[in-house]
């Protein structure tokens, strides 16, 4: 995995997370890991919304994932949030393929200081989601939350 390095005055930094799970069964574990395989092979065909590098490993019931920490602030209101939006309507919402981005709410999503780049940063809210429910979704989490308000 490359290191994502944030420079201030008098040091570089690179930063990472964690995450340890331990699942109820196997079976679980077997689904997570399908979806994040999917995923590192189609994490740069989300258009200008961004995935952070991964890598993950397992041990029976136990799913480990090491990821990019992506410095900056929460999807919120404001600060150009409607371009936002459209972005991941465009690249999660509207995507023709069926795996995508399922969890959408915006804080699931940060957009990166300095670079304003968009990340989804939640590795386990991707997944097979038919088109239906994803535009149910967006307009439940956006359309009337936000943009008819």
């Amino acid at each position: 995995m490359e290191e994502k390095l944030y420079h201030s005055a008098d040091k570089v930094a690179s930063y990472y997370i964690h995450k340890k799970y331990i699942m109820s069964n196997i079976q679980g574990v077997e689904r997570h890991i399908e979806d994040l395989i999917t995923l590192q092979k189609v994490r740069n065909d989300f258009g200008e919304i961004q995935i952070p590098e991964f890598t993950f490993t397992s041990n029976g019931r136990t799913l480990e994932i090491v990821s990019q920490f992506i410095k900056g602030d929460q999807l919120l209101v404001g600060r150009a949030f409607i371009k936002y939006i459209n972005m991941i309507q465009k690249y999660c919402v509207e995507r023709d393929d069926i795996f995508t981005y399922r969890d959408i709410s915006p804080s699931n999503f940060i957009i990166e200081r300095d670079t304003n780049i968009l990340y989804a940063v939640d590795l386990e809210g991707f997944g097979c989601e038919e088109h239906d429910i994803r535009m149910r979704k967006f307009k439940e989490k956006y359309v009337d939350c936000y943009i008819q308000s």
